[in-house]
């Protein structure tokens, strides 16, 4: 059985709280940790938070709901 990568998302929200795109580049992350640029954002550790003002790069997001399949929603 051939293994899988797992792919490993760290949330970001900008310094004014509002949700940007995820990365997966954790180097960076562990980077702007570091250097002070980010904080951790809550009590989570998926989420951090820029300190510093950033270009905010949101891309259009479609949900797609079966609503004919019952399980919980």
């Amino acid at each position: 059985m051939p293994t899988q990568k797992k792919v490993n998302y760290v949330y970001v929200v900008d310094a004014n709280g509002t949700p940007v795109m995820p990365t997966s580049r954790l180097g960076m992350v562990r980077r702007w940790l570091k250097s002070g640029q980010a904080i951790w954002y809550g009590n989570s550790r998926t989420t951090i938070q820029f300190v510093r003002s950033i270009d905010t790069q949101t891309q259009p997001l479609t949900l797609g709901v079966n609503t004919g399949f019952h399980l919980g929603m």
